[in-house]
């Protein structure tokens, strides 16, 4: 199975519908998506066509996390061990979404955490030395792996996936199989698309800076 572990749409700062984004998946060829938009819940929403992974990218005292398998939603800010420890009680996956990238990222503290899988191949990260860095890191840890697209256009939907030897329409199933460290990661970035998309989200990374710096500051 292919899929891409780390997907946005419009329902936090991508550009497109949960609808629209499972469409561009299918065209594309993948066997499932995680849509794992920031600090909200999960659509409720089902495909005959393709395997949709609920998810969140949560904004961690330490840095950006993945969770998958959760309809649930977190406040912005909660401390990473609190979020380590309600995953383990929940069997959902925790990941260190590109724990080294500039901004946003967990980094060092990816050594402290246990994890349950950290990304390794991001596709909206330009300067492939950053996921470089992830790799080595998962390899010193004997960490499980995955990758993502970090989509928030549609055609760079696909650009970094995570491959599974196993076929099947059971999320838990997945879940599983990266807890085992049963995965493989493929893909780079684009930087044409990347440096495309960032121009037409500029309004919306706008407005999401001056909205985290009123929420920080109140």
């Amino acid at each position: 199975m292919i899929i891409d572990l780390h997907v946005h749409t419009n329902r936090s700062d991508g550009l497109y519908s949960p609808k629209q984004v499972i469409k561009a998946a299918i065209k594309r060829g993948l066997d499932g998506i995680a849509i794992t938009d920031h600090d909200v819940p999960p659509p409720r929403i089902r495909s005959d066509k393709i395997l949709i992974i609920p998810g969140i990218e949560v904004s961690s005292d330490r840095g950006h996390v993945l969770i998958l398998g959760t309809q649930e939603s977190f406040r912005r800010g909660m401390p990473l061990r609190e979020l380590i420890d309600i995953t383990r009680e929940n069997s959902w996956i925790i990941i260190a979404a590109h724990p080294f990238f500039i901004h946003n990222s967990v980094g060092k503290a990816v050594l402290k955490y246990k994890f349950d899988a950290i990304e390794v191949l991001n596709g909206s990260i330009v300067p492939s030395f950053l996921n470089n860095i992830a790799i080595r890191v998962a390899n010193l840890l004997k960490a499980p792996v995955t990758a993502g697209s970090d989509a928030h256009c549609l055609d760079i939907i696909g650009s970094c996936y995570t491959m599974f030897s196993i076929h099947t329409h059971d999320v838990d199933d997945v879940l599983e199989e990266i807890r085992k460290g049963r995965t493989r990661v493929y893909g780079k970035p684009d930087f044409l698309k990347n440096i495309k998309c960032s121009i037409r989200r500029l309004p919306i990374s706008i407005r999401r800076f001056l909205r985290n710096k009123t929420l920080r500051f109140s």
